[in-house]
């Protein structure tokens, strides 16, 4: 029997809740001014909406800025999710091409 990594240990105590809820997925990429954070939304278990969240002007200000303007984006456009998944970045300086400067 093949062992169970920690993610699998994760979604298994929330299994119903992924099944059932609502899910709000981000992936924030907030440190790089280059590119926009991205989001999923699962209702019962299949996907109701993904896409980008624009940042507007804040995405060129500071990660401060960035910051806020992504919270009150998450606040006013998304449901009251039962579950929210965000994306762990990181950071591994023997990565070849990979941007540890985003995750800053």
């Amino acid at each position: 029997m093949k062992k169970q990594s920690l993610i699998d240990k994760a979604c298994a105590k929330h299994a119903t809740l992924l099944l059932t809820g609502t899910v709000v997925c981000i992936d924030p990429s907030i440190g790089s001014k280059s590119s926009q954070p991205g989001y999923a939304v699962y209702i019962k278990g299949a996907l109701e909406d993904s896409g980008f969240i624009d940042l507007g002007t804040a995405a060129t200000g500071t990660v401060a800025q960035r910051l806020h303007k992504f919270r009150m984006t998450l606040e006013l456009d998304f449901p009251t999710p039962d579950i929210v998944v965000v994306e762990r970045i990181v950071i591994n300086p023997k990565a070849v091409g990979y941007n540890n400067v985003s995750v800053l």
